[in-house]
């Protein structure tokens, strides 16, 4: 009988442990329940290579509107066991630029990321500055200053001293190896949270087609004035 009772304040023990752990748990709001649900971003597969979460950055306004521009986000992994690249990335909603290094090695990954400073206000093309070679042609009569001339002292027929400066270059940041900055611009209509657009990733191996979603704000969601009454 006295194992019977043991048996049996052991068995209520439990139960009211597992009353009370439940009591606590209810009611109890998480931490999250502010915040946007997760949206996946689109996904697909090139043979070995994985183009995984691609999305467009949340919209400064929530919207993009025609003309705007947009930055790409996402992950490429090739688990392939020879090197690739991404050759290009195209798309019916507008020009797509991809700025970086776009080897893609065998059991590495390339991230898509924002680029230094944010999105860019337009696309601006990048400006060449030619050249023009200096009068240099010898004028009929007297040699041109810095002319070269024969070891009778006369000019040579169009033979000049002059070099053409070369064209200057600009600065540009030093390139990350695994990150590139893929930007789509001249969008050709309105792109808002739950409208997806099309973007082909082409790769020396094949390409792949896949719908890309506008990600989520990152921000908590703010609640409805005068909601959440008390119990």
């Amino acid at each position: 009988m006295s194992r019977v009772r043991h048996s049996l304040r052991y068995a209520t023990a439990a139960v009211g442990i597992a009353l009370a752990l439940a009591g606590c748990g209810a009611g109890q709001i998480s931490q999250t329940a502010g915040m946007e649900p997760a949206v996946n971003g689109g996904e697909g597969d090139v043979g070995p290579i994985a183009v995984r979460d691609i999305q467009l950055a949340y919209p400064p306004h929530g919207v993009y509107e025609p003309g705007s521009t947009a930055v790409v986000l996402g992950t490429l992994v090739n688990s392939a066991l020879t090197d690739d690249e991404l050759v290009s990335i195209t798309s019916p909603a507008g020009q797509v630029t991809i700025t970086g290094d776009k080897s893609l090695p065998a059991g590495r990954s390339l991230i898509l990321e924002v680029p230094a400073g944010g999105v860019p206000t337009s696309s601006s093309r990048p400006t060449t500055t030619s050249s023009t070679p200096t009068s240099g042609s010898p004028t009929s009569g007297a040699p041109t200053s810095g002319s070269a001339t024969s070891g009778s002292g006369t000019p040579t027929s169009g033979a000049t001293t002059t070099t053409t400066p070369r064209p200057t270059t600009t600065t540009q940041r030093p390139v990350t190896i695994g990150k590139v900055t893929v930007v789509l611009t001249g969008i050709g209509e309105e792109i808002r949270s739950g409208k997806t657009i099309e973007l082909t990733f082409t790769f020396r191996s094949g390409s792949v087609t896949i719908p890309v979603p506008v990600a989520v704000p990152t921000t908590p969601r703010q609640p409805a004035a005068g909601g959440g009454g008390g119990h």
